[in-house]
């Protein structure tokens, strides 16, 4: 147990890791809407634009992080 104690300590986990609950309970809670309430329905033009907006961040991140 102390070897995972000193595993952690150094890492973000410790300090991120209530957001990831809360994101898996907010995912968790679309899915049970999605199955049991009514189905979610997106259209594939807006997942794609979302996609390509994404990368695009994404790219620009990286080589703003590459210059410095």
């Amino acid at each position: 147990m102390t070897t995972l104690f000193f595993r952690l300590k150094g890492t973000v986990i410790t300090k991120i890791w209530w957001q990831v609950i809360l994101y898996t309970i907010y995912v968790a809670l679309i899915v049970v809407f999605h199955l049991y309430v009514q189905k979610l329905k997106f259209d594939q033009t807006l997942v794609g634009l979302l996609g390509v907006v994404l990368g695009l961040l994404l790219g620009f991140r990286s080589s703003t992080a590459y210059e410095r």
